[in-house]
């Protein structure tokens, strides 16, 4: 499967796996590691919040070794999306549930209505 996106979450323990493997992409610091600038679309090095995808051009080239730096991280914190996959939305409860509940609402709303 192909690569879409690549992020670090929050709780990286600094092994420097994920660098040794790829010291073209990523970058460990004291506390935290980080995804290269030059690497993400965005070209910002927050790594952990706006989980910004990698540039296309990275992906193809270094495949197979995102995928050793994430089977290697310890503590699971490289996340990988790959075409075919479901990825996680985290929303607020509330908020989903009115969203929903006014898209449920909407069509009853619109739908044409059958004479029986």
């Amino acid at each position: 499967m192909a690569i879409i996106s690549v992020w670090i979450e929050e709780g990286c323990i600094t092994c420097d796996v994920c660098e040794e493997t790829l010291p073209e992409v990523f970058e460990v610091t004291e506390d935290t590691c980080f995804i290269k600038a030059e690497s993400r679309v965005d070209g910002g090095h927050d790594c952990n919040e706006g989980k910004a995808e990698l540039k296309p051009e990275i992906i193809a080239e270094f495949h197979d070794d995102l995928l050793d730096a994430a089977d290697g991280c310890p503590v699971d914190v490289i996340i990988i999306v790959e075409s075919g996959e479901a990825a996680t939305v985290e929303v607020d409860a509330v908020r989903f549930q009115q969203v929903m509940s006014n898209l449920l609402s909407n069509a009853v709303k619109f739908s044409e209505r059958s004479s029986a």
